[in-house]
């Protein structure tokens, strides 16, 4: 049994999108009628999708094209329910539920499969799991940690790596390379950068000539039980995406998501 050293999930962001469109159709259809309801609820949906391919570009995660044109299908079902029922005439709705039946199915398996589950709790939790000291609390201030070997190459190489398969949000500057490990339910901001700054988010930063640091941010710390210690935990943070780059290197990409997978978390935790 996998005793979590942080605090359980309570992110209710992942509840918001579908609690929204009862929402919308709901009022839509108090407040005027079933025709007005279903054009607001496709144009929710093509908001929704926008959202998908600001994502779909900041990642490189296929998964959000799969999410992308299940969204869209969805928007022209609603909005094709005026239209057939006018006429009489559901052929287009039919072909929309078929698809989206198809997409489903794909973005669910994507899902089960956590190709689109964003690691960074399990990653915060990787960091902590062999900390026990809890003599000196939090520190605002970003920790040199250590030097490393690594090519630009290597670093840009894993850089992609770690944006396709969600390990964290990747920046990528002059003289360095930044991975901000987001946990899941709480992308959405994260992904359209609202507020974005070095405070508000943590990092692990490997410049390309050799040291690198890192920065807990003061949510992420608080988000543990107990109040760890902050210099060994940035220490083990940083050493988790070494460990990471380490196993890239080598091919074994797979023992990366082996490790993430055995702390128990699931598909949207």
């Amino acid at each position: 049994m996998n005793i979590k050293k942080l605090k359980p999930d309570q992110s209710f962001w992942n509840a918001l999108y579908p609690l929204s469109c009862l929402l919308l159709f709901g009022l839509g259809y108090l407040f005027f009628e079933l025709y007005v309801a279903c054009y607001i609820l496709a144009g929710w949906f093509g908001v929704f999708s926008i959202y998908n391919l600001i994502a779909l570009i900041r990642t490189h995660n296929y998964g959000y094209i799969i999410t992308t044109v299940y969204i869209i299908l969805a928007g022209l079902l609603v909005a094709s329910i005026p239209t057939s029922i006018e006429t009489g005439n559901n052929t287009f709705t039919r072909y929309m539920a078929i698809g989206m039946v198809f997409w489903g199915i794909s973005m669910w398996a994507q899902m089960l499969t956590k190709q689109m589950k964003w690691r960074g709790r399990e990653i915060f939790e990787l960091a902590a799991k062999s900390i026990e000291d809890t003599s000196s609390g939090y520190t605002d201030r970003p920790k040199p940690v250590g030097t490393t070997e690594y090519s630009r190459h290597q670093l840009l190489s894993f850089a992609e790596f770690a944006r396709r398969r969600l390990l964290a949000i990747v920046e990528i500057n002059p003289d360095s390379v930044r991975f901000y490990p987001i946990k899941m339910g709480q992308e959405a901001l994260s992904l359209l950068e609202f507020g974005k700054n070095d405070r508000d988010h943590s990092y692990v930063s490997f410049d390309f000539d050799g040291p690198f640091s890192v920065y807990i941010s003061e949510h992420d710390y608080f988000d543990f039980k107990d109040d760890l210690a902050f210099d060994l935990l940035c220490e083990s943070l940083g050493n988790v995406y070494r460990d990471f780059i380490d196993l890239y290197r080598t091919g074994e990409e797979k023992a990366i998501f082996q490790q993430l997978d055995s702390l128990g978390y699931g598909i949207f935790s």
